[in-house]
């Protein structure tokens, strides 16, 4: 992800106008349909309270951010949290460190006293969206013109602020490219198929018996459908394990490799705890997913044909960076080891820090590696995978990579 002090405007106008791009192609089909987010953070409990129904989607919202517009001097408030983990202190204290390193630059007092009042009531966001089963928060933020949003995503930012003259959303635009859509079969009395989109926008099948054939044969037409149109979502299956059983009878082998996780209770896309138990399931399935692709790069790396297509290790990794050799990138979330980066040609190294780069000659800054290998990789058309916590990937550094030219591990 890109770090505030990579981040350009000509950078941020790129990601806008892609992002824009598809709010107004995916807000036509998704227009209307019911999510779980509400608009500001203290307002969410209130809304409720008042019993006010009106919600918008992923898209409306993001829009709305999009097209939000301030005077020339106005300052936005843009943070971004990682709050996977149990507890909310890391991600509170993350974001008080980084609105300290922000505010050292600013002269508003006003300014800094609204920001401060917005962190005050971050703590009972973060367990909210934890509870939920959510990995990030995203929250943006003026005084005048009023701006106030928070998004909660199942996906993991990397923690970052910036105050700026408007909202800063390149991450939600990696969130959005990244998504990975899953499909929720629900076989109760009630047979249901339910996409789950970008920013949990639910889109519903009632299944029915027709011609003859059974619920579960209707179901797995459905399925088999909606899977081919999106090659790349998941399959989770809700209901008790002799209906699982026979639905999966009825399913073609293709179909059932793509099944992920499956749940006892049969809940339907109107369940309150439909979308909590579909976050638990994908995150059980990440942390599985990321346990298998650690132990396959350390098997690659210790097979002596595929050894020198792996990187292990900080002075391995960033020298892999460097050549732009990357396809898919291992990091720790606790990984937090520094180096250095050339400002002129964006060269990383290890410390100590030299007194010129030693690729081009220019001044050189002191930084935390993380966020500059992730958008550096990144940039070389990388898959990341950052892992919660794997004692094998901790004992190669915390940083590890598959190369190009390596066959998928």
């Amino acid at each position: 992800m890109p770090h505030p002090s990579a981040v350009t405007p000509r950078t941020q106008g790129r990601a806008r106008e892609r992002i824009l791009a598809s709010v107004v192609v995916s807000d036509a089909v998704y227009h209307r349909q019911a999510t779980i987010f509400c608009p500001t953070l203290g307002e969410v409990r209130r809304s409720l309270a008042r019993g006010n129904n009106q919600r918008m989607t992923f898209y409306e919202r993001l829009r709305r951010l999009l097209e939000w517009r301030g005077e020339p001097g106005i300052r936005v408030l843009s943070l971004y949290l990682d709050i996977v983990g149990p507890g909310e202190e890391r991600a509170i204290s993350a974001a008080e460190t980084l609105w300290e390193e922000a505010k050292a630059a600013l002269d508003d007092d006003t300014f800094f006293d609204r920001v401060e009042e917005i962190l005050d009531e971050l703590p009972q966001e973060i367990v909210a969206a934890q509870t939920e089963g959510y990995d990030g928060l995203a929250l943006f933020f003026c005084p005048n013109p009023p701006l106030r949003e928070i998004f909660r995503l199942r996906f993991a930012f990397e923690n970052q602020i910036e105050v700026s003259h408007e909202p800063q959303t390149w991450q939600l635009a990696y969130y959005e490219e990244e998504y990975e859509q899953a499909l929720a079969v629900s076989l109760g009395s009630t047979l249901e198929v339910a996409e789950i989109h970008v920013g949990d926008v639910v889109a519903r099948h009632l299944v029915r018996p027709s011609h003859g054939r059974t619920p579960e044969q209707e179901a797995s037409t459905v399925v088999h459908r909606l899977l081919h149109d999106s090659p790349g979502a998941h399959l989770i299956l809700l209901g008790s394990p002799e209906h699982r059983a026979t639905f999966e009878d009825v399913l073609e082998p293709e179909l059932r490799a793509r099944i992920i996780g499956v749940s006892d209770e049969p809940l339907l896309a109107s369940d309150p705890s439909f979308l909590r138990a579909i976050h638990r399931i994908q995150q059980a399935y990440e942390r599985r997913s990321e346990a298998e692709g650690v132990r396959a790069l350390l098997a690659a790396r210790e097979n002596e044909t595929t050894a020198s297509m792996i990187a292990a290790g900080s002075d391995e990794v960033v020298a892999a960076v460097n050549r732009g050799s990357v396809r898919k990138f291992y990091i720790l979330q606790g990984f937090s080891e520094c180096g250095w980066l050339c400002d002129a040609c964006d060269r990383m190294g290890l410390l100590p820090v030299p007194p010129a780069c030693v690729a081009c000659g220019a001044s050189v800054a002191k930084v935390e590696l993380r966020p500059h290998l992730i958008q550096h990789a990144r940039a070389c058309g990388a898959e990341i995978e950052t892992v919660l916590e794997s004692e094998a990937l901790e004992n190669l550094g915390g940083v590890a990579a598959e190369l190009h030219g390596s066959s998928q591990v």
